[in-house]
C-alpha cells in the first residue's frame, strides 16, 4: 500500500449506471461543497452561519457498470492505491446488480466500506443481510440523496477505513514485536537448554575426571599435593603422606607447614629458598631428609610445579614427593662396595708388584755368579 501512515485515504469509487448521479456525487464531494451544505443546515437551525475551516475534498473515480467497478478496484489495488469506500447503485442494467457487485468487490478488498444506493424497496435490510451477511462495512442510502447525509457518510466511512488500517498496522507491529520477543525468548530458552546440557556434560566429565584423579592419587606410592602459591593453604594431599611422613592427613590439613617442619634442620634452607621462588612461578626439584613420625630418617625427592591462571599469575602449586630412602641406602652400599673393590684391586696390584720383584732377585744373583766365573777364567 503506497498510502503513508500520515496520509488520509479519501479515495471514493462510485458505481452507478446513471451519469447524472456521478455529477451529483462529484459536486457533493468536492472540497468546498461540504462546507456550503453544512453552513446552510447550520443557518436553517441556528440562524447566521459561522465561518469555519474549509472542508477537505475527496478523490472520486467513476464506473458505470459493476464489472467496470470491479476492474477499477483491482487496478487500484495493484497500484497500491486502494479506495476507502464505494457508493454502489442497487440496479445497473444490463449488467450485474448492486448485491453481486458488492460481493465481488469484497472478494478483492475486504476492508472496502460500501454504501448501497437504492430508490427501490425490493431489497429490505433482512434481505441484504441474508445475501451479504451481517457487516459493519455496509450502509444504505435512499434516493433522492441528502447532501449532508452523503457528505457525512463519506467522512465517517473514510475515517473508519483509516482507523481500521492504522489499528491493523498497530496490531501487526504488536504481533511482530510479540513474535520477535517470542523468538528471542525461544532462542534464549534453547541457549539455556544447550548451556544446561553442556554444563551437565561438563559436570559428568568433571566427576569422571575427579574420580580418575582420586583413583590415581590414592593408589600411587608417591605423595601428591595441591596448595596455594605460598603454601599457607593445602587443598589436597594423597594418602601416601601417612606412609612416608608417618602423620595422619588431617594433621597436615590443620597445619599445612607440618611437612616442612619434619625436614632435618640442615636441609631446610634450600627448600625454603625453592618454595619462595615457586610462589613466583619457578619450578623446583630437590632431595632432602625428613624425620619420620617414628623417629627414622628418610630421604625425599620433591618436585613442585606452579599453576598459572588466565592472567599468567600463579594460582596453585602442585607437587609429587617420593621416598627414595632405599635408593639412597643402595647408593651408599654401592659406594662402599665400589670403594672396597678399588681398595682390593689396589692391594692386589701392589702384591703382584712385590711378587715380581722377589722372583727377579735370585735370577740376578745367578747371573752375577756366572759372569764372575767367566771373568775369572779369562784372567787365568
Amino acid at each position: 500500500m503506497n498510502i503513508r501512515d500520515d496520509q488520509t485515504n479519501r479515495r471514493i469509487l462510485v458505481i452507478d449506471d446513471n451519469r447524472s448521479i456521478h455529477n451529483s456525487f462529484r459536486a457533493i464531494l468536492r472540497a468546498d461543497s461540504g462546507k456550503s451544505a453544512l453552513d446552510e443546515t447550520e443557518a436553517r437551525l441556528f440562524g447566521e452561519a459561522t465561518s469555519g475551516p474549509r472542508a477537505l475534498g475527496f478523490t472520486m473515480e467513476s464506473a458505470y457498470q459493476g464489472e467496470e467497478g470491479i476492474e477499477l478496484l483491482r487496478s487500484a489495488l495493484d497500484k497500491g492505491q486502494p479506495y476507502a469506500m464505494a457508493f454502489v447503485d442497487m440496479r445497473m442494467p444490463p449488467g450485474m446488480d448492486g448485491l453481486e457487485t458488492i460481493t465481488k468487490l469484497w472478494e478483492l478488498d475486504a476492508d472496502l466500506q460500501v454504501v448501497i444506493c437504492t430508490a427501490h424497496s425490493d431489497y429490505g435490510w433482512h434481505d441484504l443481510v441474508a445475501k451479504l451477511g451481517s457487516s459493519d462495512r455496509l450502509l444504505i442510502l435512499k434516493k433522492p440523496f441528502d447532501v449532508v447525509e452523503v457528505r457525512q457518510m463519506a467522512e465517517a466511512l473514510c475515517a473508519k477505513w483509516e482507523l481500521l488500517r492504522r489499528g491493523r498496522h498497530h496490531l501487526e507491529e504488536l504481533e511482530a514485536r510479540v513474535a520477535e520477543r517470542t523468538q528471542n525468548l525461544s532462542q534464549a530458552n534453547q541457549e539455556l537448554r544447550d548451556q544446561f546440557a553442556e554444563r551437565k556434560q561438563a559436570e559428568a566429565a568433571l566427576r569422571e575426571s575427579e574420580l580418575r584423579f582420586r583413583q590415581l592419587a590414592e593408589n600411587i606410592s608417591e605423595v601428591f599435593w595441591v596448595s596455594s602459591p605460598t603454601g599457607e593453604e593445602l587443598f589436597y594431599v594423597s594418602p601416601a603422606y601417612e606412609q612416608i611422613w608417618g602423620w595422619a592427613r588431617q594433621t597436615i590439613y590443620e597445619d599445612p607447614k607440618q611437612w616442612f617442619k619434619n625436614i632435618l634442620e640442615e636441609d631446610r634452607p634450600p627448600v625454603a629458598k625453592a618454595l619462595s621462588e615457586l610462589s613466583q612461578g619457578t619450578n623446583y626439584e630437590l632431595e632432602y631428609r625428613i624425620r619420620h613420625q617414628n623417629g627414622s630418617i628418610r630421604w625425599i625427592r620433591d618436585r613442585r610445579f606452579a599453576i598459572r591462571g588466565e592472567d599468567r599469575q600463579v594460582v596453585r602449586t602442585c607437587g609429587v614427593a617420593e621416598d627414595i630412602t632405599q635408593r639412597k641406602n643402595l647408593e651408599v652400599e654401592m659406594s662402599k662396595a665400589r670403594d672396597a673393590a678399588l681398595e682390593g684391586a689396589r692391594m692386589k696390584s701392589e702384591f703382584r708388584l712385590r711378587g715380581d720383584d722377589l722372583q727377579q732377585r735370585p735370577l740376578a744373583a745367578l747371573d752375577f755368579e756366572r759372569h764372575s766365573r767367566f771373568f775369572q777364567n779369562r784372567g787365568r
